[in-house]
Formats: structure tokens, C-alpha cells, sequence
């Protein structure tokens, strides 16, 4: 088993935090979200061009359909800590509110298409992968990579 740090998001308010002992399975975010400004601010924050409290909130007020009064209330910890601190600043939820501006407008004509993924494991025989990208998994190059192309001369 190996251990893989990666920046997430959560993308539904109010469910438990993930847990290192449950496995999870990476799929593409075309799956399992549907609007195409929550998957705009998602890449913005993968690569690193985004704070990660203001990504959290825009995603919460998009995708569970928090509003910005209820962001802006949610306080830190449970009811049975003592000090309870804002959950996110003032900044950065002025910060959430141009980003999911900028998104609902950079995507205002895209529709998401689901891409209905499948690991391999549950694939059947016949079942092609829904993703352009095919790997070969011995460890050889990708079979449709212009590199691989090249070489069939």
C-alpha cells in the first residue's frame, strides 16, 4: 500500500471527514459533478492558482448550495469546543464570491459530459476505457502517444 498526499476539496457540506483507514477511489470529476464552474474552480485549484479556504468555499456555495451568510457563519470545531473560531475569514470569502464569479463566467456555455469511468477491475472483457488517455500498464509507453506513433515508421 502506498500513502499519497493530494489537496482536495470537499465537494457536499456536510458530510464526515475522510478517513485514512477507508480506501476511496479517484474518478474523474466529470462523474460525479455537474457544474462545469465547480469543476473550473477545482482545476484553478489543483494548480495552484487559488487559496484553499476560498476554493472550499466556492465549491460549498456551488455545489451544496451553501449561501455565502451560512459560509460566513460556520465556525470551527464542535459545539463542545470552547473557542470556536470563523471557519473562513472575511477575505477569504470575499476572495470565494469573484472566484465563483469568474467561473460561472469562464463557463457559462459548457455543459459537462459525464465520462462514465469504470476502474479496470470492473470492467468487463469488452468494456473500453471512456478516457482518450490508454495506458499499458506493463510499463511501456502510452500506445497512443505521438512518441509511439513515431516509431511504428
Amino acid at each position: 500500500m502506498t500513502r499519497i498526499d493530494v489537496p482536495l476539496v470537499c465537494l457536499d457540506h456536510g458530510l464526515r471527514d475522510p478517513s485514512s483507514n477507508k480506501p476511496y477511489e479517484i474518478r474523474p470529476i466529470e462523474d460525479v459533478v455537474s457544474d462545469p464552474a465547480v469543476i473550473e474552480i477545482i482545476a484553478a485549484y489543483a494548480s495552484g492558482e487559488i487559496d484553499p479556504a476560498a476554493a472550499q468555499a466556492a465549491v460549498w456555495h456551488l455545489n451544496s448550495e451553501k449561501s455565502w451568510q451560512e459560509l460566513a457563519a460556520q465556525l470551527t470545531g464542535t459545539i463542545r469546543n470552547v473557542v470556536r473560531e470563523p471557519y473562513f475569514s472575511k477575505e477569504q470569502l470575499a476572495a470565494a464570491v469573484a472566484i465563483v464569479n469568474e467561473a460561472k463566467l469562464a463557463t457559462a456555455d459548457v455543459k459537462v459530459e459525464p465520462r462514465n469511468w469504470k476502474p479496470i477491475s470492473r470492467r468487463n472483457a469488452e468494456e473500453k476505457d471512456a478516457t482518450p488517455e490508454r495506458l499499458d500498464v506493463s510499463g511501456s509507453e502510452n500506445i497512443d502517444s505521438p512518441a509511439s506513433e513515431a516509431g511504428k515508421s
